[in-house]
């Protein structure tokens, strides 16, 4: 009977840190795709300053 209490225990245990790894997951692939996109804006609202800039001089 101990056992299969400690077993359900572990059971919900491993269901809660498997739902909170996914979470965590999931916002840190969030977070690389903004870093990204805001790279990519960045790299695309420069560069065309820069090129206007090198062809003044």
């Amino acid at each position: 009977m101990a056992l299969e209490v400690v077993g359900a225990e572990i059971s919900e245990l491993v269901v809660l840190l498997n739902s909170i790894l996914t979470s965590f997951c999931q916002l840190l692939a969030l977070f690389v795709i903004a870093i990204g996109v805001s790279k990519a804006l960045f790299i695309a609202i420069l560069r065309p300053i820069r090129y206007t800039e090198k062809e003044r001089q």
